[in-house]
């Protein structure tokens, strides 16, 4: 990533390094977070992620709040391998960042995302847990 990566994806891959997942890939992870999506990524391609990533200016935010949202209710829902969690934090990252630009709501979300961290608590330190809670606590508007 260049100089000009947008703050928001600083914070992401900063949250995934912290996990020491390896060397953060736009075009794997774009590709891994839409296949987990599955049928609920409709009209959301890898490229649209990557254009996210990227700080592309057309960017489909309602199909990306709406198949994450979705894809959060599986991850959120059991204890998950290390990289899906990984992708995981990111989809909540990038969920919560379309809810402060106006698509989905926090009220559903939210709970996904604390019920992600919650029964994944061997994953992530202390130091990686409050990055996170920063990190989608600072995308709730005032």
């Amino acid at each position: 990533m260049s100089d000009q990566t947008l703050p928001y994806m600083k914070s992401i891959t900063n949250l995934w390094n912290l996990l020491s997942l390896g060397e953060w890939n736009d075009e794997v992870i774009a590709a891994e977070l839409v296949a987990d999506c599955g049928v609920d990524a409709g009209n959301l391609t890898p490229a649209d992620l990557e254009g996210l990533f990227k700080g592309e200016a057309l960017v489909p935010w309602d199909d990306i709040a709406w198949s994450l949202n979705e894809s959060m209710a599986c991850y959120s829902a059991k204890k998950i391998p290390d990289r899906e969690f990984g992708r995981a934090v990111v989809a909540a990252c990038i969920l919560a960042e379309a809810i402060s630009r106006g698509h989905a709501h926090w009220e559903l979300s939210f709970d996904y995302m604390v019920r992600l961290i919650s029964r994944n608590l061997n994953k992530g330190d202390f130091e990686f847990r409050m990055a996170y809670f920063r990190y989608i606590t600072s995308c709730i508007a005032n």
